[in-house]
């Protein structure tokens, strides 16, 4: 906020079968290293529900994009 940025980060990241971010990629920049670096990091900290293929629990890979604005 200190510095006005503002931008959108895509990652991509391995969701294992217990929920937990086991890698994480940026595929976009927003243009700012603070704010991917900052995106990257609430990613991997994150737990998620794992995907389920024929009732079990299976590691898969996610797309998510971070926006980051000021209001």
């Amino acid at each position: 906020m200190r510095y006005e940025e503002t931008g959108s980060v895509r990652l991509a990241f391995l969701v294992d079968e217990e929920g937990n971010v086991k890698r994480a990629r940026k595929l976009k920049s927003s243009g700012y290293s603070e704010l991917d670096n900052a995106a990257l990091l609430a990613v991997v900290a994150s737990k998620f529900t794992p995907a389920e293929q024929d009732g079990k629990r299976v590691a898969s890979w996610l797309v998510m994009e971070y926006v980051w604005s000021l209001e």
